[in-house]
């Protein structure tokens, strides 16, 4: 079955507006997610909402190590560093996905698109909001980090020549 193909079937509803799905409620009920009914601007409007009473704060993947010291800040964590696990190392440059899949794709996710703009909004408010500290603590952590990496990189290396070593025995 070809991507496409997939985006059109109705194998799952996930892929309409799955975000917006998983974040909607009304009166603490969780809209189903195997629900064929289509989202609306309301129920955006309702998530929305959710973030802006519900949640302490929201981040985004693409800034994930500034917003790990914004979470430290605000929960006051002590370490915030983490080992980068099952990351593909030959992630291929460009996918290539035709005009017309992600076409199909984004008109499919209109409401989820209109959400991630959203939370970079409230994302780029708490940037502003702890500038100070982020600029404090950015170049220390992101140093920190790499060491933490690199221990856990030889660490893997050194567990697994070690299984290797037992099974050949």
């Amino acid at each position: 079955m070809s991507l496409e193909d997939f985006v059109n079937s109705e194998l799952t509803h996930e892929i309409y507006n799955g975000q917006t799905r998983s974040i909607a409620s009304s009166d603490g009920f969780i809209i189903d997610l195997k629900s064929k009914r289509r989202l609306t601007e309301s129920d955006l409007e309702r998530v929305k909402l959710n973030l802006d009473e519900h949640f302490s704060f929201v981040g985004i993947l693409s800034e994930f190590d500034m917003s790990l010291l914004i979470l430290k800040k605000i929960f006051s964590w002590d370490n915030i560093n983490y080992f980068k696990r099952n990351v593909s190392k030959n992630k291929p440059d460009n996918f290539n996905v035709s005009f017309n899949t992600k076409e199909i794709i984004r008109n499919k996710n209109l409401l989820d698109i209109e959400l991630y703009n959203y939370a970079k909004k409230l994302f780029y408010e708490s940037v502003i909001k702890y500038k100070d500290h982020i600029e404090d603590n950015i170049s220390e952590f992101k140093e920190l980090q790499l060491k933490y990496q690199n221990l856990y990189n030889r660490y893997r290396k050194e567990k697994m020549a070690s299984i290797i070593e037992t099974f050949l025995k």
